[in-house]
């Protein structure tokens, strides 16, 4: 009888009203079956972002697609080899799908537009964020 008045005035002494917080199981991973992980084919996979200013005026929509990791791994390569305006010309004319001037013109089309840095950076995004989609999904 002793133990059961202990372990009673220990849940006597608990804060009344206080939530004891809930700690999830810890999620068990599958056996390593030695293949490799296949992923979701992300070369079908399309974005429209809409490009805003820092002050939240809205640019214009992009639709981005990507190229495939061959061709994502080139166009990151030029940043390296050939420098940041061959880069952003190639990123450009292989990530976006509209407008159909942006992806034609690359570069070129903000010769006459506004927003060059925010799509670059929007594009830039887009494509790390497909090349680095090896996740624990």
């Amino acid at each position: 009888m002793t133990e059961v008045n202990e372990a009673t005035e220990t849940v006597d002494q608990a804060p009344v009203g206080v939530e004891q917080p809930v700690v999830a199981p810890e999620p068990v991973k599958p056996a390593y079956d030695g293949k490799f992980k296949t992923l979701e084919d992300v070369s079908l996979v399309q974005e429209t972002v809409t490009v805003k200013k820092e002050d939240g005026a809205e640019i214009g929509d992009v639709t981005f697609g990507f190229p495939g990791v061959r061709k994502a791994m080139e166009v990151t390569d030029l940043l390296g080899d050939k420098g940041y305006s061959f880069y952003a010309d190639k990123l450009l004319k292989e990530t976006v799908v509209q407008p159909g001037a942006l992806r034609v013109d690359g570069l070129a089309f903000f010769d006459t537009h506004d927003g060059i840095q925010e799509v670059l950076l929007a594009a830039d995004k887009f494509l790390g964020e497909k090349l680095n989609r090896v996740s624990d999904k």
